[in-house]
């Protein structure tokens, strides 16, 4: 598994962490499972942990746009994507997709990205990592 993720009503937030190579097929696989679970949206928080990837193609528009048409998460939702720390922090990550409010947010630290999110930091690494373990079968360095 390339992508594994955890939608969480209980923080408001959904999480996933990419590892390696991801090819477009398995984006497409995760939006359409994001899509298919009853409990996402979990809020309007999103989490993704991007310290492992190698490689991803963005997400084809028409199938981004798919998984938010008929919501209103274009606008109200809040993404933070942790990157390595040779990332420039505040990149523009936009997509150009008919949800061109989705602007994810990056951030080389936990501590922020669970700030930007106003969601709890403990609770955020304790997901993060069960995650980890599923894709890498180790857990985040401190952040």
């Amino acid at each position: 598994m390339v992508i594994a993720y955890r939608a969480e009503p209980s923080v408001g937030c959904t999480f996933d962490v990419w590892d390696g190579v991801v090819t477009a097929d398995e984006v497409r696989e995760h939006l359409v499972r994001l899509a298919s679970d009853r409990d996402w949206p979990a809020g309007r928080g999103h989490l993704s942990d991007l310290t492992t990837l190698a490689k991803a193609p963005t997400p084809e528009p028409d199938v981004l746009d798919a998984l938010y048409d008929g919501t209103s998460l274009g606008e109200d939702l809040r993404v933070a994507v942790l990157v390595l720390p040779g990332f420039a922090p505040g990149t523009d990550l936009r997509y150009g997709t008919v949800t061109e409010s989705l602007a994810p947010q990056s951030f080389r630290e936990l501590g922020f990205a669970c700030a930007y999110l106003g969601i709890d930091q403990a609770k955020a690494r304790e997901i993060l990592d069960e995650l980890r373990q599923q894709v890498v079968g180790d857990t985040l360095p401190n952040t």
